[in-house]
């Protein structure tokens, strides 16, 4: 067991008691506003949302124009002989004549 829980014990049960006093018993309704405030619609933050879109398209962009000017290389060095299965004819040494 937490040793603080039973050292504390006392301190916690005056607290408790001491805030629930305070508190009113039947809990006040809340008094919510009847007003709306206004939604308003800023020419800078359309401007904003605007330059944003298009500064990643251009990221975009430049990235694709980028990467197309380098060469792909294959992603594997090994089995890159384009005969793979096929049978290949074996050349016929001449034969030795004696």
């Amino acid at each position: 067991m937490n040793e603080n829980h039973v050292k504390n014990a006392e301190v916690d049960v005056l607290l408790t008691d001491y805030f629930k006093a305070q508190m009113p018993d039947p809990w006040p309704p809340c008094q919510a506003s009847q007003t709306r405030l206004p939604r308003r619609t800023s020419r800078w933050l359309t401007f904003t949302r605007f330059a944003v879109a298009a500064s990643v398209g251009l990221l975009l962009v430049g990235y694709l124009a980028l990467a197309g000017m380098f060469p792909r290389e294959p992603t594997s060095k090994i089995n890159q002989d384009r005969n793979i299965g096929r049978h290949t004819p074996a050349t016929t040494a001449p034969a030795n004549s004696r």
